[in-house]
């Protein structure tokens, strides 16, 4: 049995009537090593991110956003063994269907 978890704090704020800032923090842990997925035990990565929604439509957002993800301990060792710097950042763009 493999023993995983995350947690993720998520809040959200309006910044005018149609435009909501969502600030979102994760981490992720594993009881034990996980050799087939380079994971180590304990803390393995951090992930750091803001997202922006504007509503067109109560059923319609377009939002954009940055993702900084980080891999912490044991699983950054492995990572940087691998040729990994262990960190990346990356922009996201999309739609959002609510109904």
């Amino acid at each position: 049995m493999v023993l995983i978890g995350s947690g993720q704090i998520l809040t959200s704020f309006s910044l005018s009537d149609t435009v909501t800032a969502e600030p979102r923090l994760n981490i992720n842990w594993a009881a034990q090593d996980i050799e087939q997925e380079s994971v180590a035990s304990g803390v393995t990565d951090l992930q750091a991110a803001v997202r922006v929604r504007k509503t067109l439509t109560p059923l319609l957002e377009i939002y954009g956003g940055v993702i900084h993800e980080r891999l912490i301990g044991g699983t950054l060792a492995i990572a940087k063994a691998g040729g990994s710097r262990g960190r990346i950042t990356r922009g996201i763009a999309g739609i959002a269907f609510r109904f």
